[in-house]
């Protein structure tokens, strides 16, 4: 009897004793799987936090200063439009997981989000560009967005370039200072790169750097959403070739007259001034490009030719005397700056334009040059930080009113 009571104890011993050591190891497992093992997703770590009488709710978001390399660090979103991404792309050995960006309409963007990510510790954006095209492409834009959604800064990729141009087939290191982005020591919800028209790029090695450069902001002050919001027109791809007869209404007049003279355009000044304006609507987003007049005849002192146009920031060639002679301006936030002039310039005073078949000004990266009847006429690089985007335009002027007119047989841009 004292044996099968014995037997009966040990029995029961030996399953508390087992039961006990399966439900810890099933704790353990539990433990690891939630913590150890949990997998890494894009949402927001909420943390309790006590602050004296209240408690504190916050998302915390890792703020690593690499964005993307190889892969999107965790806490970065895809929040693209209109383009299809490939985050894994091959391009060379030495970038062998770039993110192919293919945008498929204008001003379609690539854009990265993060909630309250704060820069106060980094001084610039870094990135690496490959333009995968068969011509220069400088229609890329950087733009940072607030918290809340709103645009606080943008500036042109190929600004931040030596030649000021992004010429296909080419990997380029480009450091953006966070200041020149209205970046600097705040919370930014997002990154957009985005192209003025359909394309393909690679991207790599985007992150926050430390790098205290001083380098100059793009200049166009007047280049921001209130700007393309009041005066925006749908956008025009190059090239864009007119005779004004037929596309008349992508001009904007401004205190001239255009007027219908055997199906080809005459431009004048109204009755009661000297001088006349013409702006191309839609194309705001140019970069690098040749704009020439081709012309029967004109009456006048001066005609001006405007690339890069946004107001009070533009370059203008300034003909006169049949275009024999002519003065290239820069203007910045409306101040006139000469950059130089025709060879043995001497104005003189011929209102009557009769030997001028084309007047042009090509504008590539900071240099910009006038042509008259194909011949160049000026060369100059830019003397002050100049816009890389803008449309063109024309002007007239004379010393009395009602003094200009002329007839325009074609206008035409195209992209370099």
């Amino acid at each position: 009897m004292l044996d099968k009571r014995k037997d009966k104890f040990w029995k029961r011993y030996i399953s508390i004793i087992s039961f006990v050591g399966l439900s810890i190891v099933i704790g353990i497992v539990i433990i690891l799987n939630t913590n150890i093992y949990r997998p890494i997703t894009n949402a927001p770590v909420e943390l309790v936090l006590g602050a004296s009488d209240e408690v504190v709710r916050e998302n915390i978001f890792v703020e690593l200063p690499t964005i993307y390399s190889d892969t999107l660090t965790r806490g970065w979103e895809n929040w693209s439009w209109d383009t299809h991404l490939d985050f894994s792309s091959y391009v060379s050995l030495e970038r062998d997981n770039s993110i192919r960006v293919e945008f498929n309409k204008p001003n379609s963007g690539f854009m990265i989000h993060a909630p309250h990510f704060n820069t106060s510790p980094y001084k610039s954006i870094k990135l690496s560009v490959f333009v995968d095209n068969d011509k220069t492409k400088n229609d890329l834009l950087i733009e940072i967005t607030d918290v809340d959604g709103k645009t606080i800064g943008n500036q042109p990729l190929p600004w931040y370039t030596d030649e000021k141009i992004l010429k296909p087939n080419v990997w380029y290191d480009l450091i953006i200072p966070l200041a020149n982005l209205n970046a600097n020591n705040i919370k930014i919800g997002g990154i957009s790169i985005i192209s003025n028209e359909p394309s393909v790029i690679f991207l790599d090695d985007i992150r926050f750097g430390d790098e205290n450069i001083s380098f100059p902001k793009w200049a166009n002050d007047s280049y921001d959403a209130d700007y393309l919001l009041t005066d925006y027109f749908e956008p025009i791809n190059l090239p864009y070739i007119s005779d004004f007869y037929n596309k008349p209404n992508d001009w904007k007049t401004e205190n001239g007259i255009i007027e219908n003279t055997f199906n080809k355009m005459r431009v004048n000044t109204a009755t009661d001034s000297n001088y006349a304006f013409f702006k191309l609507n839609g194309g705001h987003f140019w970069f690098n490009y040749r704009y020439t007049i081709y012309t029967d005849w004109a009456e006048g002192d001066s005609i001006n030719l405007l690339a890069r146009y946004t107001p009070e920031n533009f370059f203008s060639c300034s003909f006169f005397d049949d275009g024999k002679n002519v003065i290239l301006y820069q203007f910045q936030n409306g101040k006139q700056i000469e950059l130089g002039s025709s060879p043995n310039y001497l104005k003189t005073r011929k209102y009557k334009w009769t030997s001028t078949d084309s007047l042009g000004i090509e504008v590539v990266g900071d240099t910009v040059s006038c042509f008259s009847n194909g011949e160049v006429k000026v060369t100059h690089k830019a003397i002050f930080p100049m816009p890389l985007v803008g449309t063109v335009a024309l002007e007239m002027w004379s010393p009395l009113n009602n003094e200009n007119s002329m007839i325009i047989n074609q206008v035409k841009v195209e992209a370099i």
